[in-house]
């Protein structure tokens, strides 16, 4: 099961259907869930919070792991997520 933050934008997007294409357990954590169409879909659970707000997180990661696109994207450009 994934929390992934930073869903709502391009890359989110797209990477929120890359997991469920993986049939992994999708939950988003975002802001407005108003904005949040591009993601909706039956598999994926949305959480209305803010990335800046401790409470949302515990709320939202509910001992899930969390992705965050920030790391993710270091992860990346560092050649680490072999090793991740």
């Amino acid at each position: 099961m994934i929390l992934l933050t930073r869903a709502t934008g391009f890359v989110g997007g797209n990477l929120v259907k890359e997991m469920l294409n993986q049939e992994l357990q999708v939950r988003c954590l975002v802001r407005n869930p108003s904005r949040a169409e591009v993601i909706k879909q039956p598999e994926v659970e949305l959480v209305k919070g803010d990335i800046t707000d401790k409470n949302s997180i515990l709320i939202a990661s509910d001992e899930w792991s969390v992705a965050s696109l920030r790391k993710i994207s270091w992860l990346r450009k560092s050649k680490a997520i072999e090793n991740y």
